[in-house]
């Protein structure tokens, strides 16, 4: 996925088709446009099936979460000029409308109804494994929901492009000409949104450099933090007791604290993020406490004033630390979805760092974010699962801070397992734990787990420590540079060996699969230290390669690939082969077959 400023865009290959979506708001226009481009990358025509769904409310959360069934029974349905509306009768009032329409090479064919398109608790999925659609009544669905389905041919080598328009209009005429306004032009209503995001942020005083760092706040604000609401206050204080500051605790918090005049100029470019908000329709209450002592001219004190008060927003506010009291901070803090120390870098507070451990049949991918996934074998074909801890990574190993445990342990419904125990502990006393977590045969997770006291699990993890320390240490580089230094003496060399090779992995993308090009690259990396780990992976990959010359593009273990006819495929292997033996001058590689 790539998000820009103006609109969004996911790509996906699907077999021999690449996909590729794109999505803008329009301009003038309350609706929204989605562009879907299919590339067949084949050597011969394909049939594709096109499907786009959604559920149609026309009513506040709160009238459908009351009375979803009498919410239901008021809006009608009706198609016109290829555009499915959605209205709500209303007494003395204009009809509001939500439009939705699909723009094929091909015929496209609507319905309006749950049950007829996807079924009693069914899905658009499986929608998608009947039949096209056929000629129905579209008005007065019991159970408002827009379908549209296309089926095309898409030639060898060639591309298609689909669009979708989805709105809000004040009457039925304008739904219609609005959809078909930014059908027709798809081209300029991209050009036009890319041309209003510019200018509105250029208006707004909004630097564009600082839109993705806006962005990571926004994410930490809306997203990560979304549920917190004060769960970890230690104070017996109610979020009544913020009230004096102006904050309500009704929208997210963020906290920065600013101790010392030489940040300003960040603090000031970080603080337009409720300019930005603003322009994205959304709220949040940012907080500047000001670490200074009580004093008449306080020189840092009296520039935070001023420059909160420039920017004329309800939703920013200076609490100078004297003022509030330890226990008014800790209730703060506790609501606050987001806390930055302007002594720490900011990159280091907003980005998200992960960290990928390996097995032989495992595999691990943790962020500092207190959450992590770990699965067998690979994503597509064996067990997965997912946990939370706070984490602390080195090569092969990570250390984690975990609260409070219970005694008792359960599995869920959707494969949910959760594990507890209770422990007291006298003043000065430590405790260790030890935990397991992965997939084996039931007599081996029951030998395991006899073996998992605390001496066992050290044991091991020494193990592997020492494993990882002889295999990254056989090149040492001193350039000057330290952190040159730092990612060339192992850093460099365990990212391509325990994500790329063994793991396969990422917080990026979890897949499990191996990538013909990629990974040849990656295993030259390994020439001078492990020879034979890029001679073995250099014939896994020569398994993979047709007497034609093309290739599996990418492939699981034990299971099959997607086989493309990408003509710089073919240059990888030889390259890789020539590379080996001229650094290794081993050519038996040439004798295998």
């Amino acid at each position: 996925a790539v998000f820009e400023l103006h609109k969004a865009t996911f790509e996906q290959a699907c077999g021999d088709i690449d996909a590729k979506l794109e999505i803008c708001v329009t301009p003038g226009i309350n609706g929204e446009l989605r562009r879907l481009t299919l590339v067949n990358t084949s050597s011969e025509s394909k049939e594709v099936e096109i499907g786009a769904f959604a559920e149609i409310c026309l009513a506040t959360l709160r009238d459908d979460v009351s009375h979803p069934a009498f919410v239901k029974l008021s809006v009608d349905a009706a198609e016109e000029d290829g555009v499915l509306v959605f209205s709500k009768r209303m007494l003395g009032k204009s009809r509001r409308c939500v439009y939705f329409s699909l723009a094929s090479p091909s015929n496209t064919r609507y319905a309006t109804d749950a049950l007829s398109i996807i079924g009693r608790n069914g899905t658009p999925a499986d929608a998608m494994m009947q039949p096209m659609l056929q000629d129905q009544d579209l008005s007065q669905p019991l159970e408002p929901y827009a379908c549209a389905r296309t089926s095309l041919i898409v030639d060898k080598g060639s591309s298609v492009c689909v669009l979708l328009a989805i709105g809000f209009a004040e009457s039925f005429g304008r739904a219609v000409s609005d959809a078909k306004e930014m059908l027709k032009g798809e081209a300029d209503t991209f050009e036009l949104a890319w041309s209003y995001a510019v200018s509105s942020h250029r208006m707004s005083g909004i630097d564009s450099a600082w839109c993705d760092i806006y962005e990571s706040f926004a994410a930490r604000l809306f997203i990560d933090g979304a549920s917190k609401k004060g769960v970890d206050t230690p104070t017996k204080l109610s979020i009544q007791s913020l009230w004096r500051f102006g904050i309500s605790g009704d929208i997210p918090i963020a906290v920065i604290c600013v101790h010392r005049n030489a940040r300003l100029k960040t603090v000031k470019s970080i603080i337009s993020v409720v300019n930005y908000f603003a322009l994205k329709n959304v709220a949040a209450d940012v907080v500047l406490i000001g670490e200074y002592p009580y004093e008449y001219n306080n020189e840092l004190r009296q520039k935070l004033t001023e420059m909160a008060a420039s920017f004329h927003s309800p939703y920013l506010h200076v609490i100078n630390a004297y003022d509030i009291t330890n226990a008014e901070r800790d209730m703060l803090i506790s609501y606050a979805s987001l806390i930055l120390d302007m002594r720490r870098s900011l990159n280091e507070q907003l980005r998200s760092a992960s960290f990928v451990m390996d097995g032989p049949h495992s595999e691990s991918v943790f962020t500092e974010f207190s959450d992590g996934i770990l699965y067998a074998q690979n994503t597509r074909c064996a067990a997965k699962d997912e946990f939370a801890f706070i984490t602390f990574g080195e090569r092969g190993a990570s250390s984690f801070s975990c609260g409070a445990f219970g005694s008792e342990s359960g599995i869920g419904l959707g494969g949910l397992c959760s594990v507890a125990t209770e422990a007291e502990l006298a003043p000065g006393e430590a405790l260790e734990f030890s935990a397991l977590i992965g997939q084996a045969s039931k007599a081996e997770a029951r030998a395991l787990t006899f073996e998992s006291t605390p001496d066992y699990v050290k044991t091991r993890l020494d193990g592997v420590k020492s494993s990882w320390r002889a295999r990254l240490g056989m090149i040492k580089i001193k350039t000057g540079d330290k952190s040159f230094d730092l990612m060339m003496n192992g850093r460099l060399i365990y990212q391509t060996i325990a994500s790329r090779l063994f793991a396969r992995t990422g917080y990026y993308q979890c897949g499990g699969a191996y990538g013909f090009r990629d990974q040849l690259q990656d295993v030259l990396s390994l020439l001078q230290t492990e020879p034979e780990l890029a001679k073995a992976h250099i014939l896994k990959c020569a398994q993979r390669q047709f007497i034609e010359g093309d290739v599996l593009h990418w492939w699981h273990e034990g299971q099959g690939g997607i086989r493309t006819y990408f003509t710089d495929d073919k240059l990888f292997l030889p390259y890789a082969v020539l590379e080996y033996v001229e650094t290794t001058g081993d050519t038996s590689i040439l004798d295998k077959s």
